[in-house]
């Protein structure tokens, strides 16, 4: 099980589709789609995968917003580069902005969403290792 990389648009971040992900212990690169984001799940997937360095998240937060202790487990993520695409409602939300902001590793994140508001891309510049800042505005 030598696969470094895992990315699937549409593979939910759902406990089912983690437990086939743990056979993949060296994976680097994960892309899953993240329509209901809990803490327990992002707190599986750092977890299971501590030399993830990569992290693409499709529909985030399209179905139910992540809460404070999402949030806080989207935080702790030690990922370099992160990427939410497509309708990634729950980049909307500031205080998610700020979880992802508070990222220790953070280097490169890209964004697509319909519309940020200025205060939540604030947050975002706040991020202390933030070299990369790529915002799609799907509308």
């Amino acid at each position: 099980a030598n696969l470094t990389a895992f990315v699937v648009g549409q593979c939910e971040l759902n406990a089912e589709n983690l437990d086939q992900l743990k056979k993949f212990p060296k994976l680097e690169r994960v892309g899953l789609r993240a329509a209901k984001p809990t803490a327990e799940l992002v707190s599986r997937l750092k977890q299971e995968h501590s030399g993830m360095k990569f992290l693409f998240l499709r529909d985030f937060g399209m179905q139910t917003a992540p809460d404070e202790s999402a949030q806080a487990a989207l935080s702790a993520l030690p990922i370099e580069e992160l990427v939410l695409s497509h309708n990634s409602f729950g980049v909307r939300d500031r205080k998610v902005c700020r979880a992802i902001a508070a990222m220790p590793n953070l280097r490169s994140l890209t964004i697509a969403v319909e519309s940020l508001e200025d205060m939540s891309a604030a947050e975002l510049g706040l991020c202390p290792k933030l070299e990369f800042l790529d915002l799609h505005f799907t509308s």
